[in-house]
């Protein structure tokens, strides 16, 4: 299986190693026990990489992973230098979709839901929000297109901001209450926190306070939820 974050040097190259031992595990982790160990000279194949670990296979099959850092000099069989280049925040923004699907609650109530987004620049991103809340009195559908805001996407744990308007839609149990449906326009503002555990996933948490613009008066409404995402 190939990475597909862009391509770089190292993918389908041949590279004997210049460093003098290269420990290598399965599956990949600090925590496993050492499964093979490749000599200076053996010629290795680069077969694919996760974040920052490579998967190597030699001659005779033989297959393990091993960090980048962990790696000396590389050359190809014809003695030119390879550069294996780190992974870094960046190559995440180059693919522009993040979908991801959350839950949590809305104002006491459970509430799930799904986020389109789509990354304009490494600052800037627009999404695409739809929450449900399928409440004991009323059901409750809130549509949202934001703007999310990260000023520190250097950071591991990186915080975001995120404003924006949408639709909110509320309707009555008919057999458990007597109520009027409610549907209005909002705007919602908020935080939340991004970690990227893997070149495709990360982990997402929210905190949004909605403002529903009933009539002559307003309402609001506490969105906290967690969840994850995938890059394509």
């Amino acid at each position: 299986m190939r990475s597909r974050l862009p391509p770089t040097t190292y993918a389908n190259r041949s590279a004997p190693s210049s460093a003098p031992l290269i420990s290598t595990c399965i599956p990949p982790g600090r925590g496993y026990p050492i499964f093979h160990v490749f000599q200076r000279g053996d010629e290795v194949e680069i077969v694919s990489r996760r974040t920052q670990w490579l998967r190597l296979r030699n001659d005779s099959g033989i297959e393990g992973w091993t960090p980048i850092e962990d790696l000396g000099p590389l050359a190809d069989t014809e003695g030119r230098p390879l550069t294996v280049r780190r992974i870094e925040r960046t190559d995440y923004r180059s693919r522009r979709f993040e979908f991801g699907i959350v839950a949590g609650v809305l104002d006491n109530d459970g509430a799930a839901g799904v986020r389109l987004t789509y990354h304009l620049t490494a600052l800037f991103a627009g999404e695409l929000g739809y929450t449900h809340v399928p409440g004991t009195f009323s059901s409750t559908r809130v549509y949202n297109l934001n703007l999310v805001v990260s000023p520190f996407s250097h950071l591991n744990f990186e915080p975001v901001l995120t404003v924006g308007a949408g639709y909110f839609e509320n309707v009555p149990r008919p057999t458990l209450v007597d109520g009027e449906p409610m549907d209005d326009s909002s705007a919602n503002f908020g935080v939340g926190i991004r970690n990227y555990f893997s070149d495709n996933f990360l982990l997402r948490a929210d905190i949004r306070h909605h403002i529903v613009f009933v009539d002559d008066d307003n309402e609001g409404f506490t969105e906290a939820t967690v969840g994850f995402a995938a890059f394509f």
